[in-house]
């Protein structure tokens, strides 16, 4: 089991939405109050939520599924990066190209990171929405669960799996895709046992 706290999720930043002014009213459940001109998120909901994500994706993982991350804001994540392609999973840290998944075999050619990858993506989980919009209605076209950040100015219903919290702060963002990797790591440990468990039935 992966285990964190609201307390870290405090000190990681992850409550510190937009300023008031920028926000969607959508994101109006999953808000707590306005403190120096920017929104509070609930770290309540998030928690919760951020639970239900994690744990999505370790079950992917278990059941042989891949898993693509998406960060453009902070440029590229080589940590991310690097960490995708140590468990065999992919990540775009630099531009998203449209129409990635809807036409996947021409374009992702156009992701040098994305070259070993031979199926479409089991999950997409995308930290800042706003740099790669196109990623919807391809999700949806094609019914690929999309996961992500939902910082205050971002509708939640673009998301199968919407995670309230701060999607531009760098330590935000270190403490999300650190759970992720968890998961992915705990995935493949439990694909294994299973693995494991099938030989023995076998005999």
């Amino acid at each position: 089991m992966i285990k964190f706290s609201i307390k870290q999720m405090f000190n990681f930043n992850v409550h510190l939405g937009y300023m008031h002014n920028r926000w969607n009213p959508k994101c109006a459940p999953y808000l707590y109050g306005i403190r120096n001109n920017l929104h509070i998120i609930n770290l309540e909901n998030s928690f919760y939520m951020l639970k239900r994500s994690i744990f999505f994706i370790s079950e992917i993982i278990k059941s042989r599924g891949n898993l693509l991350l998406i960060n453009l804001r902070l440029g590229s994540y080589k940590y991310n990066a690097l960490r995708s392609k140590k468990f065999g999973q992919f990540s775009i840290m630099n531009k998203y190209t449209g129409g990635l998944l809807t036409n996947f075999k021409n374009v992702k050619g156009k992701h040098k990171s994305l070259h070993r990858m031979r199926r479409l993506p089991s999950v997409v989980f995308v930290s800042n929405l706003n740099n790669c919009l196109n990623i919807i209605q391809e999700c949806q076209r094609l019914n690929i669960p999309l996961m992500g950040i939902v910082d205050s100015n971002i509708n939640p219903e673009y998301f199968t799996y919407p995670i309230p919290g701060n999607s531009e702060s760098l330590i935000s963002n270190k403490f999300y895709y650190s759970l992720i990797f968890k998961a992915v790591y705990f995935g493949i440990l439990k694909q294994r046992v299973k693995y494991l468990k099938a030989k023995r039935n076998m005999f």
